[in-house]
């Protein structure tokens, strides 16, 4: 008696089971067509909307519109709040990774860069530093190279406005202390002399790159039938070593021609390397937002059946890294025709606080300067570059050595940009001195070349003030001797550290001799819910107009 009733009581318990995952399953599947009545619900109203109203505001206008997100302040005569403001905006709404519809993109946000500017935002500034738009001389003609005006990026960081500057015709100069900086800079102020040609040679590497990989896959059954970043790596390298080593029997037969176009040939080279980096972290992305999906039920299937297998070659490392390449050469091409197939751009290795911002005979000369600074306290801009450059898949084959090498003699300005991230060592981590200390990075990775970094303020956080206020005072100094009698500067700075940015900017930039026109500064708001309490959600950041003073003939 006492077994049937257990078993009785294990199957009511069984049933109750049952029921309860039935009518759990039962109400998410109601909920999930909910959502989907509410989808077609909208996307019909949003067409309807659209046929009977006006089309919406384009990314420019629309950031006109003062919001409610955040606090605006400024200073100043209306003539310059009303364009700091306007690209404030451009830039909150949008971010520096993102480029609005409507606005072209040529090389913008191709590459990971830790921080940036956004381009629209960029090119609005551009036209106050130049003062477009208000009253200029009748002799001003940017037609001429010799009167062509110039914009200097000190941190130019991924190159937004050496970029801008370029499609803008005018002749742009950049900065940076990071390699990394300096790799992604490079690649995207890229504007090859024949664009049909490098297209040709990409493709060409490509196909070499597809065969390699699938002849991995026949030779060894254990190799991931979808492809590997590893081995796309190993297929680059090999593939570039086949083209150099037939660019030195094609030399050794043509006698004393030399490569007229050798920084080309070096940065077409680091661009597979750069669109393999580029691949993997789109496809890092895609895989780490699956992990956090949540998805219902199982996968349904197309008509044909065929999804999964086509969802598994298409997002498959190869198919990303070809994708990618396809786009950066679109986007190169579309920065060719931006700029009239030429371009004055100068990217160059150097500290802001002590090197020279430009070549020597354009000290003095530079017509305005539009600049991010590295904000106190916030980043380590250089911690990431090493961080970066310890994945970068250059050297595969053997050890650290690349088949990427430059082939002309450089002095330290015409070294190609993108050389000092991949021609450095990675140390090996397992490899110790005699005191048990891991292998140093080389002086390019130092982190003592860069100011304002968050390790330096908890490395010592009391005497991290006075540090700032001596790298500001250094950098702008180096500016100001770099800028023309009454040119224009324009820096986008926040808060960090306790430290009040736009105070300490504008301190050091008046006792050096810069006259300050205007400012504005923006802070994001957000509402508690439970009290209906205002607070600030983020730090604020400040973007301050400058412009040098006209000295007397006296002075």
């Amino acid at each position: 008696m006492r077994v049937v009733a257990s078993s009785l009581f294990a199957f009511r318990q069984q049933e109750l089971r049952r029921k309860q995952h039935h009518h759990r399953h039962h109400h998410q599947h109601h909920a999930y067509e909910r959502k989907r009545r509410r989808n077609r619900c909208a996307i019909a109203s949003n067409i309807a909307t659209k046929t009977t109203e006006s089309p919406p505001l384009e990314y420019y206008e629309h950031t006109k519109i003062p919001s409610t997100e955040f606090t605006e302040t400024c200073h100043g005569p209306e003539e310059y709040t009303s364009v700091l403001l306007h690209a404030m905006r451009m830039q909150w709404k949008h971010g520096f990774t993102h480029v609005p519809n409507g606005f072209r993109r040529v090389t913008h946000g191709f590459g990971e860069i830790l921080a940036g500017m956004q381009p629209a935002a960029a090119e609005r500034c551009v036209e106050l530093l130049l003062r477009r738009g208000e009253a200029e001389d009748d002799d001003h003609d940017t037609s001429k190279t010799e009167n062509k005006e110039s914009v200097l990026d000190p941190f130019c960081g991924g190159g937004t406005v050496p970029v801008v500057a370029m499609t803008n015709g005018l002749i742009a100069y950049g900065t940076d202390v990071s390699p990394l900086a300096l790799h992604v800079c490079g690649h995207r102020v890229w504007v090859p002399e024949n664009v049909d040609e490098e297209e040709t040679w990409l493709r060409e590497r490509m196909k070499k790159i597809e065969a390699i990989v699938a002849d991995e896959k026949d030779a060894d059954e254990n190799v991931n039938p979808l492809g590997s970043f590893a081995s796309i790596a190993v297929a680059v390298e090999k593939a570039i070593s086949v083209e150099s080593e037939d660019d030195e029997s094609n030399s050794s037969s043509s006698g004393n021609e030399s490569n007229s176009n050798s920084i080309d040939s070096t940065t077409r080279k680091t661009a597979l390397f750069f669109c393999l980096a580029e691949a993997e972290r789109r496809h890092f992305v895609r895989q780490k937002r699956n992990k956090r999906k949540k998805r219902f039920g199982k996968r349904r299937a197309t008509s044909n059946g065929s999804k999964s297998d086509r969802d598994d070659s298409y997002y498959s490392p190869l198919s990303f890294y070809q994708r990618c390449v396809d786009e950066y050469i679109f986007r190169v091409k579309d920065l060719h025709d931006a700029v009239g197939g030429a371009a004055d751009v100068v990217i160059r290795k150097g500290d802001a606080r002590f090197d020279d911002l430009v070549p020597k005979d354009k000290i003095g000369t530079v017509s305005g300067i539009l600049t991010s600074p590295p904000y106190p306290g916030v980043y380590d801009y250089v911690s990431f570059a090493r961080k970066q450059r310890s994945r970068f898949r250059v050297g595969s084959t053997a050890g650290n050595g690349s088949a990427i090498t430059t082939t002309i003699e450089e002095t330290e300005s015409e070294k190609p940009p993108t050389s000092y991230y991949v021609d450095a060592k990675v140390p090996d981590s397992n490899e110790l001195d005699e005191n048990g200390n891991r292998a140093p990075w080389s002086d390019d990775f130092s982190s003592a070349n860069e100011f304002g970094a968050k390790r330096e303020l908890r490395k010592d956080p009391s005497a991290f003030n006075d540090k700032w206020t001596q790298s500001q005072t250094q950098w702008l100094k180096n500016a100001y001797k770099t800028l023309k009698p009454s040119g224009r500067m324009l820096v986008m700075i926040g808060d960090g550290a306790n430290v009040d940015a736009l105070k300490s900017t504008v301190v050091c930039a008046e006792q050096l001799g810069f006259t300050l026109l205007a400012s504005c500064s923006l802070a994001l708001l957000r509402t508690m819910e439970s009290t209906g309490t205002v607070y600030n959600g983020a730090r604020k950041e400040h973007l301050i107009l400058f412009e040098k003073k006209l000295l007397s003939k006296s002075e």
